[in-house]
């Protein structure tokens, strides 16, 4: 009788980010956004350094050293374009949120969006400039710290003051009925 081999086990990548409850801001298309944008960083973070064995044939029907770091760089970049993509349109979507309900902070925040495209953008220019085929240790931190200290501090920082602007608008309606019923 055959033995049946033991399932592998599938281990989270150690780069990986793992969403969380607590990272919601209450605001469904932006929650959405940010869920997609943890997917997206999560493939851009796991981009091989080469891809697997057998990853496209070349015109003799045999990879080189320099197919195969150029296969995975193409992986890396079309993730990464992926990323720029999703970022623009959510920064786009955010930025119109927030100027529609007067957030104080809006100039900064947009400031901080436009920043930070351009750091991707010129990330991508220096994958193509130096031949780099994935992401080291240190452009995945920063990445990480970003996505933490823009999405889950300064986010959270507008989605309290949209919610506070609904209670106060509530209250008002409240004050109103009162006053007329009084």
């Amino acid at each position: 009788r055959a033995s049946v081999p033991e399932v592998e086990r599938v281990k989270p990548m150690p780069n990986e980010l793992t969403w969380r409850n607590d990272w919601l801001l209450g605001i469904e298309q932006l929650d959405e956004d940010h869920r997609r944008m943890v997917h997206l960083l999560n493939l851009l973070f796991a981009a091989p350094e080469t891809p697997m064995t057998g990853a496209g044939p070349t015109e003799t029907g045999v990879q080189t050293a320099e197919t195969i770091v150029a296969d995975a760089r193409a992986i890396l970049l079309e993730r990464l374009d992926e990323v720029i993509e999703h970022l623009r349109a959510h920064f786009a979507r955010e930025e119109a949120f927030l100027h529609s309900i007067d957030f104080p902070g809006y100039d900064e925040h947009s400031s901080e969006h436009a920043l930070q495209m351009a750091e991707f953008v010129q990330l991508r220019r220096e994958i193509l400039g130096q031949g780099t085929d994935h992401l080291d240790a240190e452009i995945i931190g920063g990445i990480k710290r970003w996505f933490f200290n823009h999405v889950i501090a300064e986010d959270h920082r507008f989605a309290a003051y949209y919610f506070e602007k609904i209670l106060e608008r509530e209250e008002d309606w409240n004050n109103l009925r009162l006053y007329a019923t009084g």
